[in-house]
């Protein structure tokens, strides 16, 4: 008889935060590719480019997502509403 097949389920890797620091730093003294630190360290190179956004300080001058987003708003739409008349009104065409 066959024995039915059980898939093992995948476990995500976690790393803690000294980890992903040092493997930044690790990266970007050594001059080398992310691939290549990554596949030392067991995960996917996309993760250092993460983490590096993540775990890097907030740029000097406020600039950036945060500055945005801390901007005053005013309320207003930036787009006119559905169904707004326009300034062009069906008359004023000329063929």
């Amino acid at each position: 008889m066959n024995k039915p097949v059980i898939e093992s389920k995948k476990v995500r890797k976690k790393f803690d935060r000294a980890f992903k620091e040092h493997a930044v730093e690790l990266w970007l003294s050594s001059g080398r590719a992310a691939t290549e630190v990554a596949a030392e360290r067991g995960f996917h190179a996309q993760r250092l480019s993460a983490w590096r956004r993540r775990l890097a300080p907030p740029p000097p001058g406020g600039k950036g997502a945060g500055a945005r987003s801390a901007a005053p708003h005013n309320g207003k739409p930036k787009t006119p509403a559905y169904g707004a008349r326009s300034t062009i009104s069906a008359n004023s065409a000329t063929f």
